[in-house]
């Protein structure tokens, strides 16, 4: 197997191709894109360095992603050094485009449904009423200010608001951050709402003693980094509130709705939890409709 991967990593692409999944999660077409080749000549470099153990993929929806698996201690890791020697600059700023892609993808999907948002919402979720179990939960641990993230058209902020709880909104689609301005024009206690990236929050370090992201992760392009920005604003034993799908085989989902991930798994929330920071307070899986459950994480900052 040795050999194996040492013969993988002697082709200059196959290096190039390693680096970039050593730091992004891409698919072929963005492979394709970073290195400016053909999809045939990447998909055959994809499949030797698989089969040599090297990189991994799965498919998520309409995707297949490839990824480094890190956590090893083979090759790669005894020829970091090396590797990071033949690294191709431009090769990880066309990582950070095409990244910055899916999310306006995902920026333009969210303004072109902001005023339908509530219908969409209630016919995923059916009966399930998850805002007001968020609520319920804010509510027993007497949370005063509280970040609402991927605020959508401001649901869950206008619950939290009417309960006392000083809100900050943020969503990456200025349409939805507009629509959930006119919802709030006559409420005093109105939420403080900003247009942002949640891999990339506007806002300080420590600035709330919780934060929610309800429904979100699912469409986010990194849902690791992601979690990881959000216990940089958590106050130190603050609380991190996640509900997202459980793994689900709803394609229409991605089709109908941009979901870019069809749910996840528990262990790989939980390791993702785990990495940021997080220790899990509570878990359930609820369930939805048409078959779909959602994972409710009550998690606290260390």
């Amino acid at each position: 197997m040795i050999l194996e991967q040492l013969k993988a990593l002697s082709d200059e692409t196959r290096m190039r191709i390693v680096n970039v999944l050593r730091e992004y999660e891409l698919t072929v077409n963005e492979i394709v894109s970073v290195l400016n080749m053909g999809q045939s000549r990447i998909s055959r470099h994809l499949k030797i360095l698989s089969d040599a153990g090297l990189i991994d993929s799965r498919r998520d929806g309409l995707y297949v992603h490839y990824f480094y698996p890190s956590g090893q201690d083979g090759v790669i890791e005894h020829l970091s050094k090396e590797l990071d020697e033949a690294r191709e600059p431009d090769d990880r700023d066309r990582c950070r485009v095409v990244l910055a892609e899916r999310r306006e993808k995902t920026r333009l999907f969210f303004n072109s449904i902001a005023g339908s948002w509530k219908d969409l919402k209630e016919e995923i979720l059916g009966d399930f009423d998850v805002n007001g179990k968020i609520a319920d939960s804010l509510h027993h641990f007497g949370l005063h200010r509280v970040a609402d993230l991927g605020c959508g058209n401001g649901d869950l902020a206008e619950l939290l608001c009417r309960n006392g709880t000083d809100v900050i909104g943020i969503d990456y689609s200025p349409a939805m951050i507009e629509h959930a301005r006119s919802r709030f024009s006559g409420l005093a206690n109105a939420p403080d709402l900003r247009v942002g990236d949640i891999e990339h929050l506007p806002m300080c370090d420590s600035e709330v003693e919780g934060a929610v992201l309800s429904m979100v992760l699912h469409h986010l392009p990194d849902p690791r980094k992601s979690i990881a920005e959000i216990f940089r604003v958590v106050k130190q034993n603050g609380c991190f509130m996640l509900v997202d799908f459980d793994r689900h085989t709803d394609n229409s989902l991605c089709t109908r709705f941009g979901d870019r991930w069809p749910g996840f798994y528990r262990n790989e929330l939980e390791q993702w939890i785990g990495e940021a920071g997080f220790l899990i307070e509570n878990y359930e899986l609820c369930e939805a409709q048409k078959g779909l459950k959602v994972h409710f994480y009550i998690t606290k900052k260390q």
